[in-house]
């Protein structure tokens, strides 16, 4: 197999992305902007980080389809990491860059009323959870993995995908495809087992409500090891589109996924399934099936794939990791600006709130145009692509 042959254009799955990391933008605005809403909206809001999920299934799924020879091989790993490096690189130091300025302005703050703060704390406080965000390991340490640019997180639990991904590949896509599919969702079930004893010990059985936290259970939510079972899932689907019945898969399948979906909604919403629960890959199953479907039927079978592939949304979506990377530090300099106009907290008033998403998208698409494509292209002829 090769590339050319095996690996054709998924415009569905592009317009996809652009879905999931929106729902990401509106998630953060909610959280981030303590919205007075309905308890039931609350706990179903909470469920915004498992468009996380839905990436890593993705993750797995693109990489498994279009990297890997039919051995379950990646053919060049020179030409593997020069195209994660370009892939990943351009706009994640302009996040930095951008992102820089607040977070000293932040650390400032805190120590408005004690000083100026001494050398040693700003290095505790800012230089070393830079260093580890810059250099995509603060996933790695609960306490930092939301330092400097929250969103980055899972971009540290993409980078251990990545570097995992040639050893996984070679072991995991030359097995039958029922066999992966088991040992998927094996380990699937086994990492929600850290997630019950996590909030055994952090004294918030079931509780619902977003405000979960805890070294234990964000040691649980942003260790790239646990978040590993929901790449391994995309693997799985990528290796059922690999095998002899690559498009049996279609409506009646997307159909359960889709109703479990909605049950899994409906039990978070009523209380009976807390919220921070869900987020480590308990839909990953459902995306799978779904990334199946959106990835085998023609753009002429459905509505969805239709509006999917459209080119409006495959734009946008061919913008998603920039949206996704630059929405946070997009908003705190919406709200810093602000703040100097004297509108603090402008951002709880959903009317600026959907502005201000409207901002992020628009950022997006720019940051995509003139720094991600040209860097992309720049750096793949630096390493010979």
């Amino acid at each position: 197999m090769t590339t050319s042959t095996r690996a054709p254009q998924l415009p569905a799955l592009t317009g996809a992305r652009f879905v999931a990391a929106f729902v990401v933008v509106a998630y953060h605005l909610f959280r981030f902007d303590r919205w007075d809403a309905p308890d039931v909206v609350e706990r179903v809001a909470a469920l915004g980080p498992v468009a996380v999920t839905f990436f890593f299934v993705l993750s797995g799924f693109v990489l498994s389809w279009a990297s890997v020879d039919d051995d379950g091989r990646v053919p060049s790993l020179r030409t593997y990491v020069a195209a994660r490096v370009a892939r990943l690189l351009p706009v994640h130091a302009l996040s930095l860059v951008v992102v820089f300025p607040i977070v000293v302005g932040l650390w400032r703050r805190a120590h408005g009323d004690h000083g100026a703060g001494d050398g040693h704390d700003f290095a505790h406080a800012v230089a070393l959870p830079g260093v580890l965000v810059a250099a995509g390991l603060q996933a790695w340490h609960p306490s930092t993995a939301l330092a400097w640019n929250p969103p980055a997180w899972s971009l540290s639990v993409e980078l251990a995908f990545y570097v995992l991904f040639p050893w996984l590949a070679a072991r995991v896509l030359r097995r039958p495809a029922r066999v992966v599919v088991v040992v998927a969702l094996v380990l699937l079930a086994g990492a929600l087992v850290p997630g019950l004893v996590a909030l055994v010990f952090a004294s918030a059985r079931f509780d619902v409500g977003p405000e979960v936290h805890g070294p234990l259970v964000d040691a649980w939510r942003y260790h790239p090891l646990l978040r590993l079972p929901e790449f391994v899932v995309g693997m799985a689907a990528a290796r059922v589109a690999r095998s002899e019945k690559t498009h049996d898969a279609a409506p009646r399948p997307a159909v359960g996924a889709a109703v479990f979906f909605v049950v899994t909604l409906v039990l978070v919403a009523v209380g009976v399934v807390p919220a921070v629960l869900v987020h480590n890959g308990a839909l990953a199953p459902a995306f799978a099936v779904a990334i199946l479907w959106l990835s085998s039927s023609p753009s002429s079978t459905s509505r969805v794939v239709r509006l999917l592939s459209s080119t409006p949304l495959r734009t946008l979506g061919e913008s998603s990791y920039a949206l996704y990377l630059m929405h946070v530090p997009t908003l705190y300099w919406i709200a810093a600006v602000a703040e100097r106009r004297g509108h603090a907290r402008v951002l709880d008033d959903p009317r600026v709130a959907v502005v201000a998403a409207v901002v992020c998208v628009v950022v997006a698409v720019a940051v995509h145009v003139v720094l991600e494509r040209p860097a992309r292209r720049a750096l793949r002829a630096v390493f010979g692509l």
